[in-house]
């Protein structure tokens, strides 16, 4: 695929679309900051997993800290219930 070839028809370029496609995402490796030498699916992929892992912390953590706070507030509100 190149800037100036011209497709007589939609399904050669389609074809050309998707291998060059293809060859910019699971081929060709990239030096940039955020890719660190692997292909942007590569880099895709292992973002996709940490954020998984990172935001399924945060919901055990705020899971957890809600539980906490449930405790508090019944324990709060059985002295109140008590002194009555």
């Amino acid at each position: 695929m190149s800037c100036s070839e011209i497709y007589s028809d939609l399904e050669i370029l389609q074809t050309d679309l998707d291998e060059h496609i293809n060859q910019c995402d699971n081929v060709r490796i990239r030096q940039v900051t955020r890719c660190q030498g692997k292909t942007p699916t590569q880099t895709f992929y292992c973002g996709k997993k940490y954020y998984a892992e990172k935001n399924l912390n945060d919901m055990t953590a705020a899971k957890k800290s809600c539980i906490q706070f449930r405790e508090k507030l019944a324990t709060v509100n059985s002295s109140v219930v008590q002194e009555k």
